[in-house]
């Protein structure tokens, strides 16, 4: 498995208790930093940011917000 798909697997589980937009720009300098450790194209590994973000965020009900009492 590449590590695009392994950096999408682990922000999925990240982003879990995380809004979608917050996880990004938390998340933004270790894509950054991993992107220079591992010579991959910071575009490739910050769509791949973008990929679990919005996952997560459409896929597991309740993301994290005001809840009915």
């Amino acid at each position: 498995m590449g590590i695009s798909c392994q950096w999408i697997c682990n922000i999925y589980v990240i982003s879990i208790p995380i809004f979608c937009d917050l996880g990004f720009v938390i998340l933004s300098p270790l894509t950054k930093a991993l992107s220079m450790k591992t010579r991959k194209s910071v575009l490739t590994l910050g769509v791949a940011l973008a990929i679990g973000l919005v996952a997560t965020h459409q896929a597991v009900p309740p993301t994290p917000g005001p809840l009915e009492q």
